[in-house]
């Protein structure tokens, strides 16, 4: 694509916001009100970067200006996500056989790994290094602060609280030694896990934890100006620093929902306008391609690849589009129109189906000519669930939305056969497919735990009541209790295809955050976490979305306890330093007390 042609901002008629590249128009979420002409690339994106500048200082002067008596009137207390929706449809037979898995695997790390990132359940000890860090440090107690949100959804009272007690005595990020980590592991484990923590159980012990961590990240969105960010973070302090690294398309896109959170209860919207500046400009590059590659160019945002998938390397970012959409009430289309788009073009270009219709799902186009690929994998099978969430969600309505959910059913019945054909019942990391005789190979591969195939059941069962999914599922919990269960816990297998099968020895910190917490819902009431209301990140720790009544909701004893007054404003305004010089240059550090 050639940069030299231009990236042009203008309003319509009727002030919608539109963005144009290369002469292409495309709707665009309502990014500023700039109209220019006659650009070349540079000064659009710096019209791009001064843009959101301008929301930022708009959304401060927002609350100087009317007051913090609106805004105290509008928080409201932390309602229990356990309501009943009417007249139950729990299986509460079921629910209670995942709770005692749930209290076995809790009970091991408790006793043999407490304080480690993750249990070896039969080796009986802890493991570090879960969050791509060097060394294999620890201090951050991953299955901890994973667990937290499925032991609260649970009602495992005492559990809950003695992994209250550790975050609060024991978890700093402001660590002796620098320690290199994932951004992406970082965000959705331990910030997402600590904001589902404070949204579940109202604690504001861990928004405050939160927003340290939050805090000593973010700098990883500066120095570019295409704001996209660097998946490589830092602790105890995150440096902006400028590279050419590429980067996947799935760590540029999964921390919406987790640092658009963080704003929202904090009021700081400097965590916000970072998430989402670099998508904006990646979206801006490509409008009239919903389906990008795997890997993006940092400092440039070129996509590098013609790979089309919506599987490994690049699943979340499909899956926040639709979530960020949900979790900001369903107001700036742009998200979920892109989602949307992105589903269309999936269904046209990677859809595959078996000789006789037996199977029906998405495969891999290895370069964009190619035919797609008959290759299921456990990581892919998270697209039937967020499908049928957009049908849910009313993203899609009429005609289309029957069309999306039952290809979504289908789907999922193709990634029921990593479980249903592997000799153990649980679920094969890939398999293939042949499209002509619909037989299945390549069973010989590891059960890691993972949660894609359940945590689609649960969408399904909520988008169908289908009795099917949740007898899947509940052969899924009598497999993990044959073939996994430990003494001191739950592994996965080396081999799922083999009896009897060898244990990897490893309790994974997602089998406590996910696995099991799907399973839970999956034969949970419907009441259980409204899907209207709460927003599974990727790693299924739910918050809150942010409802009508409740669109400026903050945390007031956040503030408070950060100002020592109450509501007051400019504690608001003093939590981010040198704002204006901060959005002078999208490439600038970030610098947040």
């Amino acid at each position: 694509m050639n940069h030299e042609n231009g990236l042009l901002q203008r309003q319509n008629g009727s002030g919608k916001t539109f963005v144009t590249y290369n002469g292409a128009q495309k709707k665009m979420g309502a990014i500023g009100g700039s109209q220019s002409r006659g650009m070349g690339w540079k000064q659009g994106l710096l019209v791009l970067s001064f843009v959101l500048s301008l929301v930022a200082i708009a959304s401060m002067e927002y609350y100087a200006f009317y007051g913090i008596q609106y805004l105290e009137a509008q928080a409201k207390k932390i309602k229990r996500p356990y309501a009943s929706s009417g007249e139950s449809n729990a299986d509460l037979e079921r629910m209670k056989g995942v709770k005692e898995a749930m209290k076995h695997a809790w009970k091991g790390y408790e006793t043999y790994a407490w304080g480690s990132d993750e249990l070896l359940p039969k080796s009986k000890r802890g493991k570090s290094g879960v969050l791509g860090s060097m060394n294999g440090f620890s201090g951050f107690a991953a299955s901890i602060v994973d667990a937290m949100s499925t032991l609260h959804l649970m009602g495992l009272e005492a559990e809950f609280a003695h992994a209250r007690d550790w975050v609060a005595e024991n978890m700093t990020f402001a660590t002796g030694a620098t320690q290199q980590v994932s951004f992406f592991e970082t965000t959705i484990r331990l910030l997402g896990g600590l904001l589902s923590a404070h949204d579940l159980s109202g604690d504001v012990m861990f928004l405050e934890k939160a927003n340290d961590l939050g805090s000593r990240l973010v700098n990883a969105f500066a120095g570019t100006r295409s704001g996209i960010l660097l998946n490589e973070a830092r602790l105890p302090n995150t440096e902006a620093v400028y590279s050419r690294n590429d980067v996947l398309l799935a760590e540029i896109g999964t921390n919406l929902v987790e640092f658009a959170t963080l704003a929202a209860r904090t009021g700081n919207e400097t965590y916000r306008i970072r998430a989402e500046a670099g998508l904006r400009f990646l979206h801006a590059k490509y409008p009239d391609d919903p389906l990008l590659g795997t890997s993006v160019a940092r400092n440039t945002g070129d996509v590098r690849d013609s790979m089309r998938s919506v599987g490994t390397r690049t699943d979340s970012y499909y899956e926040y589009l639709l979530k960020y959409w949900i979790l900001g009430n369903k107001k700036d289309d742009h998200w979920r129109q892109r989602w949307e788009d992105s589903v269309d073009t999936a269904l046209e270009e990677l859809k595959v189906t078996s000789k006789n219709g037996l199977y029906t799902f998405t495969g891999t186009k290895r370069s964009k000519n190619s035919a797609p690929d008959s290759s299921v994998t456990h990581l892919g099978c998270f697209y039937p669930g967020s499908v049928a969430l957009g049908v849910i969600s009313g993203a899609v309505t009429g005609e289309k939305a029957e069309k999306y959910l039952d290809f979504a059913k289908s789907m999922m019945h193709a990634c029921f056969q990593l479980y249903n054909a592997t000799s153990t019942g649980l679920g094969a990391d890939e398999i293939f497919i042949n499209m002509q005789t619909e037989e299945i190979s390549n069973l010989n591969r590891p059960y890691l735990q993972r949660p894609e195939v359940v945590e689609s059941m649960f969408y399904l069962w909520r988008a169908t009541h289908d009795r099917m999914y949740r007898d899947w599922g509940w052969s899924v919990v009598e497999a993990l209790n044959q073939y996994c269960k430990q003494e001191a816990g739950y592994s996965g297998l080396v081999n799922a295809n083999v009896i009897p099968p060898m244990s990897d020895d490893s309790q994974q910190s997602w089998f406590l955050a996910e696995t099991l917490k799907y399973l839970y819902l999956l034969f949970s009431d419907d009441g259980a976490l409204n899907l209207d209301e709460w927003v599974f990140n990727t790693e299924a720790h739910p918050v809150r979305a942010r409802k009508v009544e409740e669109s400026h909701w903050i945390d007031w004893d956040f503030v408070e306890n950060a100002t020592g007054k109450p509501g007051l404003t400019d504690g608001l305004k003093s939590s981010v330093v040198s704002l204006e010089q901060f959005f002078e240059q999208l490439s600038q550090p970030i610098e947040i007390e």
